[in-house]
This record gives structure tokens, sequence and C-alpha cells, in this order.
């Protein structure tokens, strides 16, 4: 008879790990599409307006519709996924899901740990995927398997490819700019230190621009009206639904990119870039759409993999119970007072000070060619 502890071995074993949360986040993406065929969110106002992207006056799109909140990259994408058919959006979620977690597998430190923090992780990132496909935001998926990616290249020593990645994640959601502190960490001295910067708001500058000079009201696009939700932190501390101060994603973004650059520069954890950034975001944005959360699990997914050394994924764990979907808990006032909970908390163990080694020198140990480009553990190792 087959004991537990040999089915734990079993299962927890890379390949069989790695197998499983992928068969887990195509199987729940399918369950969705079944469940919500035909009805998925703002899939057919992206393809509307993914169809006057590609007419004449393309370029005015942004300037005449500042509602659309995606960059030109995901409407272009969904331009091919809807020559598709119906088929080519999910299809499309759970390539990118499982392109999510594959990535995130191999920002793993070496030697390699327990493969139960992965699958139990993975597994609660498969649960919360799919609300990307419920709500139709093909943008969202993208630009968090991007930011895998632009983790993975970061760690690894690649700072410009990192910035191509990081200048195209600009041009499929802009909310991504506060990830751009990140492009600092650990680089060259002097001025070089910058330099993916400026490749990155290359890259993004080449593929706005475009929309701008066809029309300055493009950028009215970047302040959008949004209501405030009866279960968001803002309605939380007396906001009142339709006066939200204009300045609000300014100040929300300009309040990520600060957390971002504490997070990599001073406590030298970029695994914890996204988490501060969207836990700030989340504690500021009037909405509260599910697919805003899955950055968050993302988020706290890409820490457990990067830099904690638990057994458990216990913040991806503390993100699924602290932000459930409302058919969980029916009062927005609780709703509100666990994602403030969850925001604080996602910052504080992110910032929170360690002793001894650092938690990126502990985790992260590549091999790096000699480009000039330093992260932890590159050439020393600390006490």
């Amino acid at each position: 008879m087959l004991k537990l502890r040999d089915l734990v071995s079993i299962v927890t074993r890379r390949r069989t790990a790695l197998g499983i949360v992928s068969s887990a986040v195509v199987a729940s993406t399918a369950v969705t599409t079944y469940r919500d065929h035909g009805n998925i969110g703002d899939w057919h106002f992206f393809a509307e307006m993914s169809r006057q992207l590609t007419s004449r006056h393309g370029l005015l799109v942004y300037a005449e519709h500042p509602d659309i909140q995606s960059g030109p990259l995901s409407l272009l994408t969904v331009r091919l996924l809807d020559a598709l058919g119906s088929i080519g959006f999910p299809i499309a979620i759970a390539v990118l899901g499982v392109i999510t977690v594959l990535v995130l597998e191999r920002t793993r430190p070496h030697p390699r740990r327990s493969e139960l923090p992965f699958l139990l992780g993975g597994v609660l990132f498969a649960l919360w995927w799919p609300h990307v496909h419920v709500w139709g935001h093909i943008d969202d998926a993208i630009v968090l398997t991007l930011a895998s990616v632009l983790l993975l290249l970061m760690l690894r020593g690649k700072p410009i490819p990192a910035a191509v990645v990081l200048g195209l994640m600009l041009a499929v959601k802009p909310w991504a700019v506060f990830l751009v502190p990140l492009l600092a960490w650990r680089g060259a001295p002097g001025w070089r230190r910058f330099r993916p910067t400026m490749v990155c708001l290359a890259v993004g500058g080449a593929l706005w621009s475009p929309f701008v000079i066809a029309s300055i009201k493009t950028i009215d696009g970047f302040r959008p009206h949004v209501d405030v939700a009866p279960d968001s932190v803002l309605n939380l501390f007396g906001v009142a639904p339709d006066h939200v101060p204009s300045g609000l994603r300014f100040v929300q973004l300009g309040l990520a990119i600060a957390a971002v650059a504490a997070v990599t520069l001073w406590r030298d954890r970029p695994a914890g870039a996204l988490l501060a950034g969207v836990a700030v975001r989340l504690a500021l944005e009037p909405a509260t759409w599910n697919y805003y959360t899955v950055g968050f699990i993302v988020g706290a997914f890409m820490w457990d993999m990067s830099i904690s050394t638990r057994r458990v994924p216990w913040a991806t764990a503390a993100a699924f119970a602290l932000l459930p979907p409302a058919l969980v808990f029916q009062s927005p006032d609780l709703r509100a007072v666990l994602r403030l909970v969850a925001c604080v908390g996602a910052l504080a163990i992110v910032l929170w000070p360690t002793r001894g080694t650092s938690s990126t020198s502990r985790a992260v140990q590549f091999t790096l060619p000699d480009t000039g480009w330093r992260p932890v553990g590159a050439d020393t190792q600390r006490d």
C-alpha cells in the first residue's frame, strides 16, 4: 500500500509539481470558460476598441475613448485573438497562466528547496488566475506574465532585456510604471545604473508616442474616473462614492513607485517589488474588481518562490484568505477591513528588516557573466 509519505514525495518532485500546477491552471480556466461562456466581462468592449485601433483613424482611439485603460499592445493582442473566435481568449489566458507559474518556479533559489511551497502556492494561484478571464482582461494577464519574466531577467543579471520587457509592459498596462525602480537594483556604478531605466522609458515612449502626437487628449486616459466601491479602503475612510480626487491616480502611482524603490533599493528584495506596488494600488484604488486581486496573488506567490524559506507559502495563503470574492463575505465593510489588513501586511512583510544575511543574498545564487552588473552574491557571500 502506498504510504502518505511516499505520496507526498511523488507529488513534490519537480516535474510532477510543475505538471500538477500547470494542469490546475488549465483546468481552472477551462471550468471558468465553460461556466461563463459568452459572458466575459469587458472583452467585447476591448474587441471593439481593437477594431478601431486598426481602422483608418486608429491613432485617435485613446483620445476618443479615454476609458480604455489598456495599452496599444494589449489591444493588438485582442485583435489577433478576436480573429480566432471564442476559443482564442481562454486559450491565451491558460497559456499565460502556465508561463507565469513556470517562470516563477525558475526564480527559486539554488540549491532548490522542497517543491511543496510551489505546489501549494501554485494551486492557490490557479484558483485566482481565471478572474482575468471572467472580466475579459487579457491586458492584466499579459502584464503579470511579463512581470514574472522581468524578475527572472533581473535575478539572472540581464537588466537591458529586463528593461525592454518593462517597456513593453508600459504599452500593455500603463500602471506597470511603478516597477521602474526595479531596473536600478544592483546596477552598475555611476550613470550606467540608470541605463536600463532609459531603455525602458524609450521603448514605452516609442510605443505610446504615435497616439500622443495624434492627439494630446490621449493622456486623459491616465486619469480615469472611477466610482468608489462600498468595499474599498477609500470608502472605509469616508471618501464619497462620487467625489474621488482628480489627482488620486498620480498619488497612487507615486506612492507605489516609492514603495517599490524602498523594497528593491533599500531592502534589497526585488522579488517583493510587485507585491509592494500592487498593495499600494489596492489600498488607494476606488474600485475593487476581482481581477485587481490577481496581481496581489501573483506578487505574493513571487515572494514565496524567490525570498521566503518556509515550507508553506504563507504570503500566498494569506492573500488568498484576506481577499476572497464578495460571495464569501457579504459585508462590504468587512471586506474593506480585510483588504486594508492585506495591503498593510504585504508592505510590512516586504519592508521588515532581517538580521544577518540579506534575504536576497540568502535566496539568489545565480552565476552571472562579467558585465559590470552585480546582484547580491555575485562577487561576495555575506556572513
